[in-house]
């Protein structure tokens, strides 16, 4: 697995998706930043995050022979690996919202947003980016329902601890 750290970035999932369209991207490459400007979420959203408070990442995985019909188990897999991660923390009711959010109760906490590339009728690779409220403490008023690892434990987090477990 190859790092690469950003100290900021417009998005994770953008900068890699460039990259892997300019050269060859290795296998399980992870783009991690302290600091996103225009983070993305599902369906035009964008993700709120606090600048070195959170973990904000995206992986490019490579596929042979997966079919778009069974894209599902690609989201399954990203969200159980966040979940045990999470669960390996003692983070308190931690649940899968299906397809793309971690949640502690009702509170949000986790947002996953996959990005295909086809060839016909199958997957050739994903961008899976990930925002991870860790260490934030507080969001804007529109978001009432954010939450994170901080406000849900009462302690400070480890962020490459963290991406290094999911």
């Amino acid at each position: 697995m190859k790092i690469i750290k950003l100290s900021a970035i417009d998005s994770t999932n953008s900068f890699l998706k460039e990259m892997a369209f300019n050269s060859a991207v290795e296998n399980f490459t992870v783009v991690v930043t302290d600091r996103q400007s225009k983070g993305r979420g599902q369906q035009g959203n964008g993700w709120v995050s606090e600048s070195f408070k959170n973990l904000v990442f995206s992986v490019f995985v490579t596929f042979n022979d997966f079919k778009v019909s069974d894209n599902k188990y690609l989201n399954f897999a990203v969200s159980l690996a966040i979940f045990d991660a999470l669960k390996e923390e003692n983070i308190p009711a931690v649940s899968i919202k299906w397809p793309n959010d971690i949640l502690s109760g009702n509170k949000k906490i986790c947002g996953v947003l996959i990005e295909n590339s086809l060839k016909g009728t199958e997957i050739s690779s994903s961008i899976i980016g990930i925002g991870l409220n860790v260490n934030q403490t507080s969001f804007p008023d529109s978001l009432k329902r954010a939450s994170s690892l901080k406000l849900l434990s009462s302690k400070d987090f480890e962020l490459n601890k963290l991406l290094v477990n999911i």
